[in-house]
């Protein structure tokens, strides 16, 4: 399996479930969106092990996201937070 291929899969699997979570009665709207944190900028280890990704949390008042890194391993088990911070 390619690097690019892993890459695209877990893409589409975190869209899966974050995607998919749940089906609202009504039309998804700027404020749903605005709770939203915004998964991204996957990355796949040389070895093939861990991935690496980006959560950003948007503050609609302050008109901008704190992002963080996290890191996962691709045997499964749960992400790591690697970073914090108050800006993008």
């Amino acid at each position: 399996m390619t690097v690019r291929f892993r890459n695209h899969a877990v893409a589409f699997a975190a869209f899966l479930v974050i995607g998919t979570s749940s089906v609202p009665a009504r039309p998804f709207r700027f404020d749903d969106l605005a709770r939203v944190q915004r998964v991204g900028n996957f990355s796949l280890s040389p070895d093939g092990q861990w991935i690496a990704y980006g959560v950003a949390v948007p503050n609609v008042l302050a008109n901008r996201s704190a992002s963080a890194i996290w890191l996962v391993s691709t045997g499964g088990g749960p992400p790591r937070r690697l970073t914090s911070g108050e800006k993008a």
